[in-house]
């Protein structure tokens, strides 16, 4: 005969069976515990090891320990990323830089012979403008202004000028005074109505213009006696194309007044002194009497030069314009930043320290401190690399200022990257944001580093601008505009460049092509540098100033991305307020008001038992046991561990944004109501206390794991409260996370991290002693086998779930139901009051699922563990306390027995026949009968292959006992091989209630 282990009844001897209607809370724990236990006879005792009994400030330190030890771990583990960001990168920036230097002159470091014989070469006149490409018509001459003498003047102008270049230059006779319009084709000589007019003219039309002169005719007053003065004013536009040089080298030519490599005006090209030798001609012929021609013969001829060694190279000229490529390491350190930190955001890693207590503090913080790390050895290599490759910029400067400038740089973009996450949750947003950034310093920060901008830094906004001795206004009011250099590190970096190139490189003279050596940049130049204009001399800030804003930026970008970080709503949309951080402010008088934190924890006490009612009419139908756990729930009396009241979480169509809150607190009407498109948890109530495993049952969707999500603070419950151990989860979440454990509905591992690393770091959040921590590391010895020491308790949670071989495995090489038993263990770290775990064996072979029953049946004593769980005989095995969701709303309540008793079919009775194949037939019709003469509400449910299966309903329960003698007589005339007796499964009472439920619907 064979009875199964949980029914009802037992056994007073071998002839009669005394039925008992239900077993007791004891009974039945105590033989779900043996039936776990007995299928690993190897099982071992829980070592239990709980957070220390520290201070906040330690326990702070604690956590940020782990982190920066999960970082360091995780930089060695990507040791060909932190090559390329060392070592690399800067290699290829230095690299290029030196490249690009080296090549950019062909004859830098030749000889160059002096030129002592130079030539001397004869003026001719003014030709024909021609513009350049693609530009307006122009006008060779213009004049002003318009009298019979002066055009008498030009006209012998005209008459010379013809004769020197075989081409005359057309007068025009009409003054020209149209401000608006241009020459449709080329002018020669044009009359215009003032000097004003001039140069009003040359302003909005550049390039227009060649040349222009101006005449002014002083005469004695009247009854005076004395000569006619005539004085002239030469116009010179320099950026006209025919006044530009097409020739390279340094010596000016008679082709132009303008030179391209210098980039300055040649007041003494040919061009000018060719027009005032023009002007000067023709004021001898008009004020002769006969008029006669004038003819002056001018010519030009260049200094000698001496042999020289050519120093002009773009190891001076080109380091400002290439600025950009030696920032690009710092930006690509940023890039990998801003990925591996969004990589923890997508994997739910982030998340999982936080659900076990970390501190958002503690786990930014110990971002920015191993960020150091990188930024001062890529510095380092960034200088070094320089003066090996003789850079002067370099090698003429202070290598601990450069090694400064560099790692705040560095550093500094991290920190900017790692703030730009806080808005991203792919990594394609990351990127997007980190490749702007790129963008913007490789065009931004050459430009000031070439001195330009210089305004930027100025800040006159106290007083009216920087005036000239003269009156004028050289430098406008402006309103702080250096504050942009507090969000933008690279600004500062680009300045501070720009200060210390100005001194450490050389300058050329153009005229001889010698060479002058910068005077270099040390640490006094930090505080006593001499801006090239002495006129803002005191308005710009001294280099030193640009190391306080590298750390102004620090600070003010780490306390943004602090801020950020908990308003911008994640994935669920859970997100503090916009203004969360006077809650601090409300907690320290709350505080004060009850008297410190013990008054306060009473407080909370009293909150959590207060009534919270019910809201609008409860489900139809609802089953008693279901009411009364309501009843309990909203009243909040009695000791409980968790108490869920009238929780209730709906889904909208578009979910919470910042913006939207921001504008929601401004202007509550300019916000459109969200659509509600589902309520997965609809006012649930249920309480479990303490030394209870609450096994919570649910098809998908029921809302299972959304109460546990709302329960560990991923998302945010719609209305209604939950309290864990007297503390709301709408307002004590982190104190709430400290004293619990999660296993997640998914697995949040590191891929990189191995098991025992994995146990380390969360037992680091938890803050669990020192010697906790310490195992041994032989391979031969278990647990169990240990009798010097006390055993390990990281090490026996390894064994109690058979990961102790897998101990340095990494998690991404572990199978499905082995990352399934490690983040099982992980939620148990540090002996949590309150456990939650969410499908904990889904995925695991049947044995190992039996190890993992086997470690919670021992492991719930003295706390309280809440689960959730597709599998029925898991339920049935570990739960004292089974509830079933339908739909968000809580269907059914109670020990598995009762529910059995409540919702199932009664019993099944399973015989199998005896006898010969010929007498089946005969059996069967006899049994049938006799059981159907004991209990006529019996159901013949199956028969076939020698076996049949009949139901017993719970109202024919009673009359068990005469059935069971009825089958033993058969059995004593081997009419029947065996029966069995087994009671309604959890399963089949799952499936009823979510059929009734679906056909209510």
């Amino acid at each position: 005969m064979s009875r199964d282990h949980n029914l009802p009844y037992q056994e007073a001897d071998s002839h009669s069976h005394h039925l008992h209607s239900s077993d007791t809370d004891q009974q039945r724990r105590r033989i779900a515990s043996t039936a776990v236990t007995q299928s690993t006879s190897h099982s071992t005792a829980v070592v239990y090891a709980s957070a220390r009994q520290s201070s906040s400030v330690g326990r702070w330190l604690r956590q940020l320990g782990a982190v920066c030890r999960l970082n360091c771990i995780l930089l060695v583990r990507y040791w060909k990323a932190a090559i390329l960001q060392a070592i690399l990168l800067p290699l290829l920036a230095v690299g290029i830089v030196y490249a690009i230097q080296s090549a950019y002159v062909s004859d830098s470091g030749k000889v160059i012979s002096g030129d002592t014989a130079t030539a001397t070469w004869t003026m001719d006149g003014i030709h024909q403008c021609k513009p350049e490409a693609l530009s307006n018509a122009c006008m060779t001459v213009v004049y002003a202004p318009l009298t019979p003498e002066t055009t008498q003047i030009m006209s012998y102008f005209q008459t010379k000028n013809q004769a020197r270049t075989n081409a005359a230059l057309t007068m025009e006779s009409n003054v020209w005074s149209d401000m608006s319009s241009v020459p449709k084709e080329n002018m020669g000589i044009v009359p215009m109505a003032s000097d004003q007019f001039i140069y009003d003219y040359s302003l909005a039309h550049p390039d227009t213009i060649q040349l222009g002169v101006v005449f002014t005719k002083e005469t004695p007053a009247a009854g005076a006696t004395g000569p006619i003065k005539w004085n002239y004013q030469v116009y010179y536009n320099m950026t006209h194309a025919t006044n530009m040089s097409t020739l390279p080298g340094f010596k000016y030519t008679k082709e132009a007044g303008f030179n391209r490599i210098s980039g300055s005006d040649d007041a003494y090209g040919a061009l000018l002194p060719n027009m005032v030798r023009a002007i000067d001609e023709a004021l001898l012929t008009f004020i002769d009497p006969q008029h006669q021609q004038a003819d002056l013969d001018y010519s030009l001829r260049s200094f000698p030069t001496v042999s020289n060694k050519n120093r002009y190279s773009s190891k001076d000229d080109m380091v400002n314009t290439l600025s950009n490529l030696m920032a690009l390491p710092a930006c690509i350190t940023m890039v990998m930043a801003m990925l591996r930190v969004i990589k923890e955001k997508e994997s739910k890693c982030k998340e999982s320290m936080r659900m076990m207590g970390l501190d958002i503090v503690a786990y930014w913080s110990g971002h920015w401190l191993t960020s150091w790390i990188m930024a001062l050895v890529q510095a380092a290599v960034i200088v070094a690399l320089g003066h090996a490759f003789q850079m002067d910029f370099f090698t003429n400067s202070n290598g601990v200022v450069l090694w400064l400038m560099f790692s705040l740089l560095a550093y500094s973009m991290t920190v900017f990257g790692l703030f730009l996450t806080t808005f991203c949750q792919k990594t394609g947003a990351a990127l997007g944001f980190g490749f702007a950034i790129v963008v913007a310093v490789l065009v931004v920060v050459p430009v000031i580093a070439s001195g330009s901008w210089v305004s930027l830094w100025i800040d006159t906004s106290m007083g009216v601008g920087l005036h000239a001795p003269d009156g004028s206004v050289i430098v406008p009011p402006t309103v702080n505009l250096w504050v942009l250099t507090l969000f933008f590190p690279f600004l500062n970096f680009a300045r501070l460049w720009g200060q210390i190139s100005s001194c450490s490189l050389g300058s050329i003279d153009y005229n001889t092509g010698n060479y002058t050596k910068g005077s270099g940049f040390n640490f006094t130049a930090l505080t006593t540098f001499v801006q090239e204009d002495p006129s803002v001399q005191d308005l710009l800030p001294q280099p030193a100033s640009a190391f306080t804003y590298f750390c102004l930026n620090v600070v003010i970008i780490a306390l943004l991305t602090l801020y950020f970080d908990q308003v911008i709503p994640n994935e669920h949309s859970r997100s503090r307020g916009v203004f969360f951080f006077f809650g601090s402010i409300g907690n320290l008088f709350r505080t004060i008001r009850h008297g410190g934190s013990s008054g306060v924890a009473h407080q909370k006490s009293v909150d959590a038992r207060k009534v919270i009612p019910y809201e609008g009419q409860p489900p139809e139908n609802e089953d008693s046991d279901v009411i009364a756990e309501r009843e309990r729930a909203v009243s909040g009396q009695g000791e409980t561990a968790i108490r869920i009241s009238n929780l209730t979480k709906t889904y909208t169509k578009s979910g919470h944004g910042f913006f939207k809150n921001l504008l929601s607190i401004f202007c509550c009407c300019c916000v459109k109501r969200n659509r509600i498109v589902n309520k997965a948890v609809d006012r649930l109530n249920l309480i479990t206390e303490p030394n209870e495993l609450f096994a919570l049952l649910g098809q998908n969707g029921a809302g299972k794991s959304t109460t546990m999500q709302m329960l560990y603070g991923v998302t945010n419950p719609t209305s209604g409260d939950a309290f864990l151990h007297d503390q709301s989860i709408r307002s004590d979440m982190q104190n709430i996370r400290a004293t619990m454990g999660v296993c997640p509905q998914h697995d949040v591992l590191f891929n990189d991290l191995t098991c025992w690393e994995h146990m380390q770091l969360y037992a680091g959040i938890k803050d669990l002693p020192a010697e906790a921590l310490l195992a041994s590391n032989n391979e031969q010895e278990s647990v169990k086998e240990n009798t010097r020491e006390r055993p390990t308790w990281i090490r026996s949670r390894l064994e109690a779930v058979q990961l102790w071989k897998d101990r340095n495995t990494m998690a991404g090489r572990l199978s499905g139901g082995m990352k399934r038993r490690l983040s099982t263990i992980i939620s148990t770290i540090g002996d949590p009051d309150v456990l939650i775990l969410d499908e904990p064996t889904t995925g695991m072979d049947p044995i190992h699922r039996r190890h993992v029953w086997t470690f919670l049946a021992q492991f719930k004593r003295g706390r309280s563990i809440l689960l959730t769980t597709h599998s029925m005989e898991e339920a049935d095995a570990l739960g004292d306390k089974v509830a079933i969701m339908v739909s968000g709303h809580l269907k059914a309540i109670g020990n598995t027995t009762r529910l059995k008793n409540k919702f199932g079919n009664g019993y099944r009775v399973e015989i199998a026949l005896g006898g010969s194949v010929s007498s089946q037939k005969e059996l069967e019709q006899e049994v049938t009968d006799a059981a159907r003469s004991i209990m006529p509400e019996s159901t013949l449910l199956d028969q076939s292959g020698g076996v049949m299966v009949f139901g017993i309903p719970m109202q024919a329960i009673n009359r068990m006992a005469d059935l069971t003698a009825a089958l033993e007589k058969f059995q004593a005339q081997d009419k029947i091989k065996n029966w069995g007796i087994a009671q309604t499964s959890l399963e089949e009472v799952f499936l009823s209630l979510v059929r009734s439920a679906e056909d209510r619907h």
